[in-house]
């Protein structure tokens, strides 16, 4: 913004209050038009992170979609290692020639979510949008939490199996002590079930509202 002296002399008081009011309006104006133009930016800001939040629930639903049509194997896949080991503890043997052990993972991802928190966007967004979304991404990182555990039991049971070539190659300590991870396994694929199916049901809300808006 420039601010030019007036062309010719000033005669009068009069001069003076015409020139001033004539600096003030421009000023103004000035002042106006760049409040306007950073209003546009804030809000181009705002809808465009909202949209890359959306775009990202979206995929997140699609995602947690398939894993709950995968979750409910894994869990009846670790409830019957756990009874193929009851027949090893009971007989020392067991019709079954094998253990199943292993679960589903869900790629669900939040970078949309912290970007918008990087650059600043979440600062012109309603406060109750905000909240809506936090909420979301809380239990979003819950279910990741849940998952990593969940995976890290996994793996310790596939070890211990891997390394002793089947339960008939176990002591009955080390049978018990696999037996309790197993069931504490499905202890955790159970809450990591409950959770996706809140997540989901969350999800499918802010997806369906948006939807009713456009």
């Amino acid at each position: 913004m420039e601010i030019h002296a007036p062309e010719g002399h000033i005669q009068s008081l009069r001069d003076v209050a015409i020139h001033l009011a004539i600096v003030t309006a421009g000023i103004l104006i000035a002042l106006g038009l760049e409040q306007t133009v950073e209003w546009f930016h804030h809000r181009e800001l705002a809808a465009e992170a909202r949209e890359n939040i959306l775009s990202e629930m979206r995929d997140n639903k699609k995602e947690l979609d398939s894993y709950l049509g995968r979750i409910a194997d894994a869990r009846k896949n670790h409830l019957g290692s756990v009874r193929v080991i009851d027949d090893y503890l009971a007989h020392g043997k067991s019709d079954s020639k094998s253990l199943s052990i292993g679960v589903s993972i869900a790629d669900i991802r939040d970078t949309s979510w912290t970007t918008a928190q990087t650059i600043g966007a979440l600062n012109y967004m309603p406060y109750a949008e905000i909240k809506k979304y936090a909420s979301i991404y809380g239990l979003q990182q819950q279910f990741a939490r849940l998952q990593d555990r969940t995976m890290d039991s996994v793996v310790a049971s596939v070890s211990m199996f891997a390394e002793n070539k089947g339960p008939d190659k176990l002591s009955r300590a080390e049978l018990e002590t696999e037996r309790a991870k197993l069931l504490d396994t499905v202890a955790q694929i159970t809450a990591e079930t409950q959770i996706a199916t809140a997540l989901d049901k969350a999800y499918a809300l802010v997806i369906g509202a948006d939807k009713r808006t456009e």
